[in-house]
């Protein structure tokens, strides 16, 4: 592994860190009890507004922009707490 792939590396990583942070963040000002979590091969969304569950199937984090997660969140929330995301940014 040369120089190149391990600052490309890092920064994937801190992408994908800062891409959780911010859409955790986003959840907690819309007042939804529940965040992103990273498993192996797979994301999903946890906490108790998320009771049905919330797995989302892609190769990395940052394969989603923080928008686009958080359009997969509200598909996950009952229809009550769906409009508590819109216009959270």
């Amino acid at each position: 592994m040369n120089t190149i792939d391990i600052i490309l590396e890092a920064t994937a990583k801190l992408s994908s860190q800062a891409i959780v942070a911010q859409v955790n963040k986003r959840l907690k000002d819309a007042g939804i009890n529940g965040v992103l979590r990273k498993g192996r091969g797979y994301c999903y969304f946890s906490g108790e507004d998320f009771w049905r569950g919330g797995s989302v199937y892609v190769y990395t984090i940052d394969s989603y922009t923080v928008d686009e997660w958080m359009e997969e969140a509200e598909g996950f929330l009952d229809s009550d707490l769906r409009g508590k995301l819109r216009g959270i940014k």
